[in-house]
């Protein structure tokens, strides 16, 4: 589960946390077939291998043998709002919170499930709830940014990702989110500041690709922007996961009625369930 993980939190390789996940949860079941921990992690290494159906599988055998396992409810209703489920993932996340009220990550799941659904005041109110367990978490400030951003109160959304991105530092990807807010909220030239200060600090655009097209999105240049997406997925960048849900999040917005972003998700195999 920790490998499964790595992906979504550093730079590791997306192909290399899928092996090791694997095996480890293929090891596990062969020493106890009853494991729903084991089948939890198969299913975020299959969605880091983007085999929707088999992370569905496996969740739902997780979810079969231990109903009240809060992490299987969790990334099963990430797994919906990435296939554009959105009422059954906000059920699924809810469930997650519910069964462990004072685990933080939870009401950033839910927080982001409710804001991908277009539930932002209830999206934000999740969010508060996580931020006073765990201040310190980035990425929940980060998803309470956006959802301050597609609600309409730009102030509050820089506020939130400033923070975010104090609190991790090292992710390229949390920077790449500071300056799509920026854009986004009329501040050009501080959403090109903080591009030309992620080049200064060594990011390539060749190796963060998701990082570098949200800010391009925001600044208006779609074209270089897909072509970036494009290069991530031929990298299999776990980015395109973790920085917005490619189907529903108003993030790829001003990018999604293009047919290169349908072929980007056809290569992810989620066009199929694009509504």
């Amino acid at each position: 589960m920790a490998y499964g993980l790595l992906p979504q939190y550093t730079d590791a390789s997306p192909a290399d946390a899928f092996q090791k996940t694997q095996a480890d949860a293929r090891r596990a079941l062969a020493l106890d077939s009853s494991l729903a921990e084991a089948y939890t992690a198969l299913g975020v290494a299959s969605v880091n291998a983007w085999d929707w159906d088999m992370a569905e599988s496996s969740y739902r055998k997780a979810i079969a043998l231990e109903p009240e396992f809060p992490t299987a409810h969790q990334w099963y209703g990430e797994l919906l709002y990435t296939t554009s489920r959105l009422d059954s993932s906000v059920a699924e996340t809810r469930r997650a919170r519910e069964l462990d009220p004072l685990a933080p990550i939870l009401s950033t799941a839910l927080g982001y499930a409710l804001l991908v659904a277009g539930r932002y005041d209830e999206a934000l109110l999740e969010l508060k709830r996580g931020i006073e367990l765990a201040p310190n978490i980035g990425v929940t400030h980060a998803v309470a940014s956006l959802a301050h951003l597609f609600a309409g109160d730009a102030p509050a959304a820089r506020r939130e990702m400033e923070i975010a991105v104090r609190n991790d530092p090292e992710l390229v990807l949390r920077k790449g989110q500071l300056a799509f807010v920026y854009g986004r909220s009329g501040d050009r030239r501080k959403a090109l500041e903080v591009v030309e200060e992620m080049k200064r600090a060594g990011a390539q655009e060749s190796q963060h690709q998701v990082a570098f097209a949200m800010a391009y999105i925001a600044l208006g240049d779609n074209d270089r922007a897909l072509t970036l997406l494009e290069q991530a997925v031929d990298r299999h960048d776990i980015g395109l996961l973790t920085a917005a849900s490619p189907l529903d999040d108003p993030t790829y917005a001003p990018v999604r009625d293009d047919p290169r972003f349908r072929r980007i998700l056809a290569r992810m195999g989620l066009l199929q369930f694009r509504k």
